[in-house]
């Protein structure tokens, strides 16, 4: 898995989305699980016993947890860099954000439960000294991606079971 890093500038929704990801990702050498997504790679012997379900979403995650479920190491890579493009509207942030929330509850369909929990988890001690010092740098932008996502998570819980492979691209992140 590697270093995915949002692309810079943007307006007011993709900053305070920058926000929230720059919480995560200084936590991607404690936690594996946050590094997989827009860049990974697979060793060929893994990439043969992978089989994606029909009506997948979570593909990356998906892949990561086969990894682990197949006996394989992950290994996080900070050098492997990618830049993303964030969405540049609310509408795209929350159809993407709620896949994003859904997945760990899909996961379950697949693999053990206390692999997807554990996998999901994050230590509050390693989490809320980066939420803290993100939200006292960007508290504006903070706040604003706190709500919306606590939305996306509701919306998620409620509607994981719906949710499938077709989707509206979120066209200002392509």
């Amino acid at each position: 898995g590697g270093n995915s890093q949002p692309s810079k500038g943007g307006n007011f929704l993709q900053a305070s989305i920058a926000s929230s990801f720059r919480v995560y990702s200084n936590l991607r050498e404690k936690y594996n699980s946050l590094s997989f997504g827009p860049i990974i790679a697979y060793r060929s012997s893994l990439a043969k016993k992978i089989i994606f379900p029909k009506g997948l979403i979570g593909e990356d995650a998906f892949g990561y947890l086969s990894c682990l479920n197949f006996g394989f190491k992950y290994f996080y890579s900070k050098k492997a860099l990618v830049y993303i493009k964030l969405p540049k509207n609310i509408e795209e942030h929350i159809s993407q954000n709620i896949r994003f929330m859904a997945t760990p509850q899909r996961m379950s369909n697949y693999f053990p439960a206390e692999l997807v929990s554990h996998e999901d988890r994050i230590s509050p001690i390693h989490f809320y000294p980066s939420l803290l010092k993100e939200a006292v740098a960007h508290p504006l932008q903070s706040i604003y991606i706190f709500l919306i996502n606590q939305y996306c998570k509701l919306i998620a819980k409620l509607n994981e079971d719906k949710l499938d492979t077709r989707w509206e691209v979120s066209k200002s992140t392509k």
